[in-house]
């Protein structure tokens, strides 16, 4: 699947997993769970987000998994040297969605190259190219 995403009236192509279940069981050798949500309140709900995030965002497309092991959710994104980076989850330590339901074990990112930053760094460079 391609997503078009806009920053500044420019255009970048971005490709999303299809399916991170796959990707995750090739990558990991574990299996997955079908949706990590399905009996827990989720991160978007519990942090109030309107659907213009929560829809483009990795956490609410890759159910399967915990926002915290997701690189690239909307309240991981920070801009380091301009580039954008989403694997900083010093934020989750201290949200309410992960002490709820992360059961105080280590944080680990399990899926990468599908979130907010990816799409955004493909913009910045594209944008470079321009330049």
């Amino acid at each position: 699947m391609r997503r078009v995403i806009r920053v500044r009236n420019i255009q970048a192509r971005v490709e999303v997993v299809e399916d991170p279940l796959v990707a995750l069981r090739e990558t990991t050798g574990e299996e997955m769970p079908s949706n990590f949500w399905e009996t827990r309140t989720p991160c978007w709900q519990m942090n109030h987000c309107p659907p213009q995030i929560y829809e483009d965002c990795p956490a609410y497309r890759n159910r399967s998994l915990a926002c915290w092991e997701i690189e690239g959710t909307y309240c991981k994104l920070t801009m380091e040297g301009g580039h954008a980076s989403g694997r900083d989850t010093t934020i989750c330590q201290v949200c309410r969605v992960y002490k709820k339901y992360g059961a105080g074990k280590p944080i680990q990112i399990r899926l990468a190259g599908a979130g907010i930053d990816a799409a955004l760094n493909a913009v910045l460079e594209k944008a470079e190219m321009r330049a």
